[in-house]
């Protein structure tokens, strides 16, 4: 049994698990990234 493994955002401390992350869209490629959703920062997560 797995559980999803928590994020931290670097830029305001937000904690969550890994399932909550936004995606948006990425500037620099045609990929979907990751983003923190209370200080909509892209590509801020950390594993914890």
């Amino acid at each position: 049994m797995t559980k999803p493994y928590k994020t931290v955002c670097k830029d305001c401390g937000w904690r969550g698990l890994s399932s909550e992350r936004l995606e948006a869209q990425s500037p620099f490629a045609d990929e979907l990234i990751h983003g923190c959703p209370y200080c909509i920062r892209v590509d801020c997560f950390l594993t914890a």
